[in-house]
């Protein structure tokens, strides 16, 4: 069963009510796409020749490349993408050239002098090479030898560029008929490779004026531009050897902000968050993780919190969907709904397991404006030291949930589950949360750089008030303590 199964279901029960006319989340079927390449290419280093890419091994769910050491070529789909968000999982092989995904690609584009799409490619190893003609040109000729570093690069190809540029993702003035532009440096992949047959889950956000790529959790590329109309295309350069590339499971849907999941890696918590300045309304969710870094056990659901029930019959409040596990979280809410006000948001509870931290979840939900299901976005948050209420920074909204870790720590710990206040909270190194921190909290709260929420920074006379009633109520409760002996 695929993981957008259970959501499937959801959908079909949600239609007794209103019966959805299209799919908004659909997933991406192989069998159709076209395969092109690029002219074939000449190793000039050793003067062997790279073969044209052969047919790939096509499945309803799965493409695999099946020519060892093929050239470069795009193997595309036949929709348009623009506007849309791509989720899958690659599996690069064993070898250590190009692989990865063309954005805005129409068919005839390794050929078209006007052709204009983006390329998203990673490389395992640094390397260099000379590309050349295995016939005809002279074209990849004209260019001479390039290095590729490894890494992740997003660039933009214009007209018919050479192996050469191709390869090393630059424009070279010997070739005046196209060339490759690279338009930002990854996050964190920009000088780091992929790790062979090891399974990468990608997140592509492609609109007209923007373009997100996010790589299991982490947002490598934000580019804001103009981007073109086209299709999505898996990109293969030289790639060889044993265990040849895998593309898996891809969907393509429209991308809907206004539902947010907002995963604390420290804490395990995971909130649904309004992302919008409207009110929103939505009947079912599924949280997805292919890593299994989802904790049913933690998961307060909207079940258990027996969340806007409209009766007590069956369908009339949250119902948790079977079979949930560390994969899948669903429930859905037959004959009601629930609304978030602009900047609400609900509390799952301790649904992460941050002892996995595979930082791969995937939310989908139906907001009940819209027929089918629509992909959220998901935002991964740590706990600095300070952070005693779990929100992901510290400020003044932090002061309440440390005097009362300091003073009734029962109470804090039903307030705050998954807050470890004395890992937080401990600023003199002694390694529990006591009075000695209340300085080093107080420093923290008012740092350069800390968010105040919706009020400013405390100014260090608030500071020392919050100390000076700290002390009180500890030298009170002291004194108390003393008079009953």
């Amino acid at each position: 069963m695929s993981k957008h199964c259970c959501l499937l279901i959801g959908m079909i029960l949600s239609s007794l009510v209103v019966l959805p006319t299209t799919a908004v989340c659909v997933p991406v079927n192989f069998t159709g796409f076209t395969l092109e390449n690029y002219p074939q290419t000449d190793n000039q280093t050793n003067n062997s020749a790279f073969v044209n890419m052969g047919p790939w091994n096509l499945a309803t769910t799965t493409a695999s490349q099946a020519t060892n050491n093929g050239s470069v070529s795009v193997l595309y789909g036949n929709q348009n993408i623009l506007g849309e968000r791509i989720i899958g999982t690659l599996n690069p092989g064993g070898d250590d050239d190009v692989i990865g995904f063309v954005l805005g690609f129409n068919p005839g584009d390794t050929s078209n002098p006007s052709a204009d799409y983006l390329l998203l490619d990673w490389k395992r190893t640094d390397q260099s090479f000379n590309f050349g003609d295995v016939s005809g040109g002279p074209f990849h000729d004209l260019t001479g030898n390039t290095t590729r570093g490894k890494g992740m690069r997003l660039s933009r190809v214009t007209g018919t560029p050479t192996a050469d540029e191709l390869w090393s993702t630059q424009t070279l003035v010997e070739n005046p008929s196209g060339g490759v532009t690279q338009l930002g440096t990854a996050a964190t992949l920009s000088t780091t490779g992929y790790t062979v047959n090891q399974d990468v889950l990608f997140d592509i956000l492609y609109t007209s004026s923007r373009v997100v790529v996010t790589i299991n959790g982490v947002t490598e590329f934000d580019v804001v531009g103009s981007f073109p109309e086209g299709r999505l295309g898996l990109y293969s350069g030289w790639m060889g050897n044993v265990n040849l590339p895998v593309y898996s499971n891809f969907t393509v849907g429209e991308p809907d902000e206004t539902l947010k999941a907002i995963v604390n890696r420290t804490t395990g918590e995971i909130k649904l968050l309004n992302n919008t300045s409207d009110p929103i309304d939505f009947d079912v969710y599924e949280l997805t993780s292919v890593g299994a870094s989802l904790d049913p056990d933690g998961w307060n659901s909207l079940d258990d919190q027996n969340l806007d029930p409209v009766g007590t019959g069956f369908g009339q409040t949250w119902d948790e969907s079977a079979g949930s596990s560390s994969s899948a979280l669903m429930e859905l809410f037959l004959l009601g709904s629930t609304g978030l006000d602009p900047a609400e948001s609900l509390n799952l509870g301790l649904a992460y397991d941050t002892t996995i931290d595979a930082q791969d979840i995937n939310l989908s939900f139906r907001n009940v404006l819209f027929d089918g299901a629509s992909f959220g976005f998901v935002e991964y948050i740590t706990s600095p030291p300070g952070d005693l209420n779990g929100d992901g920074e510290v400020t003044e909204a932090d002061i309440n949930a440390f005097v009362q870790a300091l003073t009734n720590r029962t109470a804090f710990e039903t307030n705050y589950p998954g807050v470890d206040a004395d890992d937080l909270g401990d600023f003199n190194g002694n390694g529990k949360l006591d009075l000695g921190d209340v300085s080093g909290f107080i420093l923290a709260v008012n740092a350069p750089g800390a968010s105040a929420g919706s009020s400013s920074v405390p100014e260090p006379s608030t500071c020392l008030l919050f100390a000076i009633g700290l002390v009180g109520l500890f030298s009170r409760r002291l004194a108390a303590k003393c008079g009953a002996r």
